[in-house]
């Protein structure tokens, strides 16, 4: 009998809140078996039977970013942990050692995904665009220098990290692009 691992499962984490237990982060596998952030682990277990639950420890993601920007290393020496789920690399002046963005991209990416990983790499001048860009975008993950402007265009005002209650009233105002926002008098 061949045991299935992790990686062909339906995985979910889940952190209690008001005596439920809620489904905090989950694999692809388990997306795809309709598993959304939120939902109580019952329902979780009734949308996909066989589904893999695990309680989240508190620090372990933290922990494991931690981990990851060690290894993460190899491809530039100025790597910051951005919780609750990212992390930030400067690699001014190492892409070339891998033939390029393009490249240095694919082969993180590809190692990434070798050890389990689903990520969404963004690279620009600027944190703000490189983090908008992997978070928010949907192609065009590699802006090309001086190109924040346009790749920032058809985001949502959320990508630019601005407070909670901004986001709020610009989403009641009708905002939904940086684009409508970014010609509006100061």
């Amino acid at each position: 009998i061949r045991l299935k691992s992790l990686r062909e499962l339906p995985v979910a984490f889940t952190e209690p809140d008001h005596g439920r237990q809620l489904v905090t982060a989950m694999n692809a596998h388990a997306e795809h078996c309709g598993i959304k952030f939120g939902i109580t682990a019952s329902d979780a277990r009734v949308i996909a039977p066989g589904i893999q639950l695990f309680e989240a420890k508190p620090g372990r993601n933290i922990k494991l970013l931690k981990g990851l920007a060690e290894w993460c290393l190899r491809y530039t020496p100025l790597v910051m942990v951005d919780p609750p789920d990212g992390l930030l690399l400067d690699v001014t002046g190492c892409t070339h050692l891998k033939g390029g963005e393009m490249e240095y991209l694919k082969d993180m990416v590809s190692r990434l995904r070798g050890l389990g990983y689903t990520i969404r790499p963004g690279m620009a001048d600027t944190i703000g665009c490189a983090w908008a860009v992997a978070r928010c975008a949907e192609s065009g993950l590699i802006v090309p220098p001086g190109g924040q402007r346009n790749a920032l265009m058809p985001l949502p005002p959320a990508s630019l990290r601005l407070a909670i209650e901004l986001l709020i009233k610009l989403n009641q105002l009708g905002f939904y692009q940086f684009g409508s926002l970014i010609h509006l008098p100061k």
